[in-house]
């Protein structure tokens, strides 16, 4: 959503809830302004908890994920793929061995595979070399 239109949204949001204390009927401002009771009262209580700030959309990703893999066992998983360059099968192997860390080899190919994609897309945006035609060269 472009900054646009989350002020347009926090606009017509504070102009139902300063109607609703002008004219002293929600039940009329809500069919006035074609939003449900519920979300009067949603953006009401965020207006009074944040002022003009609760009425912008929050995000509706996650603050964390408590089952991800820890940074550290990533950071591993990394190390062993470029110095030893051992397949996911045979770092969960080493993993486990050495280290008492237990790891499914498809979080291990996971990790691996999302890391390259995130160095290829690096590289491409920095050289400028990518076509938008399935990285091939024309």
């Amino acid at each position: 959503m472009t900054k646009a239109e989350q002020l347009r949204l926090v606009t017509f949001r504070s102009k139902f809830l300063e109607h609703a204390k002008r004219c002293g009927n929600i039940s009329a401002t809500c069919r006035y302004f074609g939003i449900s009771r519920q979300k009067f009262h949603k953006w009401k209580r965020r207006f009074e908890a944040h002022g003009a700030a609760g009425l912008a959309d929050q995000p509706r990703t996650p603050h964390s994920c408590p089952h991800a893999t820890p940074k550290a066992v990533v950071s591993k998983v990394l190390y062993l793929r470029q110095n030893y360059h051992f397949g996911a099968g045979r770092i969960r192997d080493y993993l486990k061995r050495f280290h008492r860390i237990r790891i499914a080899a498809s979080t291990v190919q996971q990790r691996v595979r999302r890391t390259a994609a995130a160095a290829a897309a690096a590289a491409g945006a920095a050289d400028g070399s990518s076509s938008g035609c399935g990285g091939r060269q024309r």
